[in-house]
């Protein structure tokens, strides 16, 4: 049974006052890639297959771009923002590109708000695979053991960084000799931006889109790994506070 997953979700984040282009912040993230100041350098061949600009006030945004250092035509661009409140977030948001990065390559990401001090987040796919997507149905009838779970940890976050939230509570338990596949994820916190899964020695962290309150938030459908009744995936986010409850609301199926 092979575990853990085969995208991440990766982002660049900082409170930023930008008047004309210029560059957001790599995150700290040495899953994938050495954040050198404003770029993310890649150790390994990925596609970046998905974006999405998420903006504390998407009005202020007049353009932002995702593109691979140096080469000027691996850009994609967009005139606006994802609004990280007061909207519902989901497949929708996210954005086609075609990048590709080989081993040793840097993504960077750019955005104008028109000089308005916010914090700017640029959300991405990184994978190996092609023809990735998220979606935002299911078939429930081709997934018979899959069953609905709410994952929470309450350790506070470290705003502006990944940050681990601290010990799963879960409403079902998980036999430790069978294997789950997580096909469904949703998460939510006071000012959460992303949510993704660890899996112990596994290369990938995948993930979604967060949101501050559950009526904001959409479940969004995929391969978001497998693991071992006896070894959970571990929890990370990324908010501009430090929030001390985060909620997942995960779709489980037994696989094994």
């Amino acid at each position: 049974m092979q575990l853990g997953a085969n995208f991440s979700l990766g982002a660049f984040y900082e409170t930023t006052q930008n008047n004309g282009l210029a560059n957001v912040a790599a995150l700290t993230d040495n899953h994938l890639y050495k954040a050198n100041g404003d770029y993310a350098e890649f150790n390994r061949d990925v596609n970046i297959p998905w974006w999405m600009p998420v903006s504390a006030a998407m009005a202020n945004v007049e353009q932002v771009q995702l593109k691979k250092k140096t080469e000027a035509d691996r850009i994609s661009s967009a005139y606006y923002a994802t609004q990280q409140t007061s909207q519902r977030l989901g497949t929708k948001d996210f954005l086609p590109t075609g990048i590709e990065l080989k081993s040793g390559d840097s993504l960077e990401a750019l955005l104008d708000n028109t000089n308005n001090n916010q914090v700017e987040s640029i959300l991405y796919i990184a994978t190996q695979m092609k023809g990735f997507k998220f979606a935002d149905t299911i078939d429930i009838d081709k997934h018979p053991t899959a069953r609905l779970d709410e994952w929470t940890a309450t350790t506070a976050l470290t705003g502006g960084a990944w940050s681990d939230p601290g010990a799963i509570t879960t409403i079902h338990s998980y036999k430790v000799d069978k294997y789950y596949k997580i096909i469904g994820m949703q998460a939510h916190s006071a000012t959460l931006y992303a949510a993704r899964l660890v899996y112990s020695g596994e290369p990938w962290r995948p993930g979604i889109i967060g949101a501050d309150l559950p009526e904001l938030s959409r479940m969004l459908y995929a391969d978001f790994g497998t693991f071992k009744g006896s070894n959970l995936p571990a929890l990370e986010c990324l908010a501009s506070g430090n929030d001390g409850d985060v909620y997942y609301t995960m779709l489980v199926e037994q696989v094994g």
